[in-house]
């Protein structure tokens, strides 16, 4: 045994024996901390059965679960952790790609804690975590997706500092799909930059999300934020990206104080008290994407039956092009100049797919065809080809393409082309399928379906 081994295996030892005499470990059933360091390493009375590097409870345990190694899965299979009001009810210790998944954490200071250098690459996923001071706390880590969980009645739902991240890791941490609600603050960043803030449902806190502190380049999509004091606040943050997200029925919809730089487009902001409130009035950010993209939809905002008779750069040349005439002001430095005329949206597609039955096992024929129809007031010519793909994972062709009538209702429709082997890769049966389609125009995104029988010859 060399050097090297015999060092690893007594660092080992000593942090496991420093460990259980920080946390002064029970041996009573379901009662005390757990630590789980790697195979073997678990008191033998912790509910907690291990199959390789997957660790299931099997019972509710009252205390704290440590995990120290790397690449293991922590499964609540449904049991709750309990705590008394302090300490973190799941931590990582200098821990990366652990999974904890499907776990009740409820009343410690804070629920699920990755607090040290290291701990990065790590998913929380569909747990439900509640009653704590902090949901999840993240210090100094990157690289985690924290998605799918039921995040309520924290002080603080998940709270972010500042993104230091392992030498040469990655900095960004993803946050999507959540439920958060009933907290002072459903989301905080402090001096947190890089994060992705998407999918989320963020309702009934006092702050929905909060940046603080030079919290810099962060993307805030697809959320919707609803029923909080304010919804997004940004205190001396700079240079972030809020877009595609429903702001709807908040006091504040937006708040700015002393942050520029931020952009925000194609959001619906929606019976808002105050829509956005920048301060001081002298800061400046962006409010559109630029024409023909757009800016957002501002739900006070007139939208009659003479907001929309002109289109172009600067709104004069004759001719509706979904964009209000008239710019939403919020200040010299501060207005939307090409305000929505109707909430942004997925649009609905009419798609019909052909063959409409196809042989598993055949490769007779190259491709599968999509037509491509559009409700009335949409231009099939203003999608991006592109950005057309079959159930979100295979590419349309971007040639041969065309644009005519197929099915003679007198509405344009748009042939796109995908690889049939590659479609039938993301056909998992037989029997009937449902197919998607879906793309981008030049300012809203549009989907579609259509089903087809695919046969299983012998």
């Amino acid at each position: 045994m060399n050097r090297k081994t015999v060092s690893g295996i007594m660092l080992t030892l000593l942090l496991v024996s420093m460990l259980m005499l920080a946390f002064d470990i029970q041996t009573v059933k379901a009662s005390g901390t757990v630590i789980i360091i790697g195979p073997g390493v678990i008191p033998s009375t912790a509910p907690i059965i291990q199959d390789g590097k997957i660790f299931t409870l099997t019972d509710n345990i009252n205390g704290s679960i440590i995990v120290v190694n790397d690449h293991v899965v922590l499964d609540g299979a449904g049991h709750t952790l309990q705590g008394t009001g302090d300490g973190v009810g799941i931590r990582l210790l200098y821990a990366f790609n652990v999974t904890i998944r499907n776990i009740e954490v409820k009343e410690f200071w804070s629920g699920i804690g990755l607090l040290d250098y290291r701990a990065m690459n790590n998913i929380i996923s569909g747990n439900n975590i509640t009653n704590n001071l902090y949901g999840i706390y993240l210090g100094f880590s990157g690289g985690n997706h924290i998605s799918g969980n039921n995040i309520t009645d924290n002080r603080l739902g998940i709270y972010l500092s500042p993104s230091y991240p392992w030498p040469d890791g990655p900095e960004d941490n993803h946050i999507s799909g959540n439920n958060i609600r009933g907290g002072d603050r459903g989301i905080e960043l402090y001096r947190a930059s890089n994060n992705h803030i998407s999918g989320n449902n963020i309702t009934n806190n006092d702050y929905g999300i909060r940046f603080i502190q030079e919290s810099n380049h962060n993307s805030i999509s697809g959320n919707d934020i609803r029923d909080n004091f304010i919804g997004i606040q940004f205190l001396y943050s700079s240079s972030n990206t809020g877009f595609r997200n429903n702001i709807a029925d908040n006091i504040y919809g937006i708040y700015l104080y002393d942050s520029l730089d931020n952009e925000f487009y194609h959001n619906n902001l929606v019976g808002n008290t105050q829509q956005a409130h920048v301060y001081p009035s002298g800061y400046g950010n962006f409010w559109d994407n630029g024409y023909p993209s757009g800016g957002n939809y501002w739900s006070d905002q007139y939208h009659g039956p003479c907001a929309d008779h002109y289109s172009g750069s600067d709104q004069n040349i004759p001719g509706g092009d979904r964009i209000t005439d008239a710019p939403y002001v919020m200040g010299a430095y501060n207005r939307d100049n090409y305000p929505l005329m109707e909430p942004w949206g997925v649009v609905p597609a009419t798609v019909e797919i052909y063959p409409e039955t196809l042989s598993l096992h055949s490769l007779f024929g190259r491709w599968i065809k999509a037509y491509i129809e559009l409700p009335e007031g949409y231009d099939v010519s203003d999608i991006d080809i592109s950005t057309v793909t079959l159930n979100g994972e295979v590419a349309a062709e971007l040639r041969p393409t065309k644009v005519g009538d197929y099915d003679n209702d007198g509405v344009s429709d748009l042939m796109v082309k995908f690889s049939r082997i590659d479609a039938m890769k993301s056909i998992f049966r037989t029997g009937e399928n449902t197919l998607t389609i879906s793309g981008e125009m030049i300012r809203f995104p549009f989907e579609g379906s259509d089903t087809i029988r695919v046969n299983n010859p012998h």
